[in-house]
């Protein structure tokens, strides 16, 4: 069984000329696996989300649990989607992570700029700064909602 990491916190830092970023040690230390990256929204905001092996065998669990709503072609065409938006990605020897350009360019993240690291327990996602503004703007629209179910934000 995969070990489940627990990626939290939001960290600010600069992307690199090469679009490069460090991932903070704490993050590094946690048994993320095998990292996929794929473009996603959040809150309709474009990132970039950046996988564990945890998450992504967990996706294609609840994918495949999906088979008697969906039926077994979808199935298989969700599978393939979901696999196919999912690039391999690695943390090298010093820490960072390589974000390639056409995938910056998607998330209006320029290289050789600031960048905001957000964890999401399972996975985490690399913002703009700009766009890491509007998630969190819409974000904020939601707490008051979450704090009355959950209490505690």
């Amino acid at each position: 069984m995969t070990a489940i990491p627990h990626i939290e916190g939001t960290l600010s830092h600069k992307l690199d000329p090469k679009g490069r970023v460090a991932v903070p040690i704490e993050w590094r230390s946690m048994p993320l696996g095998n990292i996929r990256m794929m473009p996603a929204q959040t809150y309709g905001v474009e990132t970039l989300r950046f996988l564990s092996e945890c998450f992504y065998q967990q996706q294609l669990t609840k994918i495949d649990s999906m088979k008697d709503e969906l039926g077994a072609a979808k199935i298989l065409r969700a599978k393939g989607a979901f696999i196919r938006r999912c690039a391999p990605v690695k943390i090298n020897e010093q820490g960072k992570l390589q974000v390639p350009k056409a995938q910056s360019l998607s998330a209006n993240i320029d290289f050789n700029s600031e960048v905001m690291l957000v964890g999401f327990g399972t996975y985490f996602e690399i913002y703009s700064i700009q766009n890491y503004d509007l998630m969190v703007a819409e974000e904020a629209k939601e707490i008051t909602e979450f704090n009355d179910i959950i209490g505690g934000f």
